[in-house]
């Protein structure tokens, strides 16, 4: 999933205040790590041939971007609603808002945090709704949404966001990276100040 874009099919799902519980429920986190999530998406909803939800819909169940309400992913801080999200192959996911915990938890599992006006949302979905699917471009390195008019919509990564999201590296991978130096600091520091150290 890393690289500076992702480009695909968008999914509208404009509810606000999709809890972490609604997107994967408790009884529901396989009980192993690294266990297939995805299958488990939005149980909740799903499977009702009276109304389909919408990644139940053939037109977008090949769908790797999502269109969402504000305050996307409140809730707990369980990580397994993001393992959910990117086990379906959603790459980005695009909201007024997001819980702050989720949002940096999709960050460390490769999937788009885009955070852009409501009034792009709407205009996004009118787009949605006059041609039944439409292929959006996230641009990590610039921080853009390309619309298919040629539109873009500018959204706020941090310089560290960007670099994970486009290398697919982790926080983890950056710590290891620097082990070397941080363990060199600690072994001046130590030295400087023992006191600190003394029940280690």
């Amino acid at each position: 999933m890393a690289g500076s874009t992702r480009t695909g099919v968008v999914a509208p799902l404009l509810i606000d205040n999709v809890s972490t519980d609604l997107i994967i429920r408790s009884r529901d986190i396989p009980p192993r790590a690294g266990d297939d999530c995805g299958q488990h998406l939005f149980a909740c909803w799903r499977g009702r041939s009276d109304a389909p939800f919408v990644l139940d819909r053939p037109e977008f169940r090949a769908a790797s971007l999502l269109l969402t309400g504000a305050n996307f992913g409140c809730g707990s801080s369980r990580e397994a609603a993001v393992w959910a999200l990117r086990d379906a192959g959603i790459e980005a996911i695009i909201a007024p808002s997001f819980g702050s915990i989720f949002a940096a938890n999709c960050v460390q599992n490769q999937i788009v945090p885009v955070v852009v006006p409501s009034s792009w949302i709407g205009d996004i979905a009118a787009m949605i709704t006059a041609r039944t699917t439409i292929a959006l471009t996230i641009d990590i390195v610039r921080s853009t949404v390309v619309l298919p008019d040629g539109r873009s919509v500018r959204f706020e990564l941090t310089t560290v966001q960007r670099m994970l999201l486009s290398t697919g590296r982790t926080a983890i991978d950056l710590i290891r990276a620097h082990s070397r130096a941080i363990a060199d600091f600690q072994s001046r520091d130590q030295h400087r100040r023992p006191w600190i150290y003394q029940d280690r």
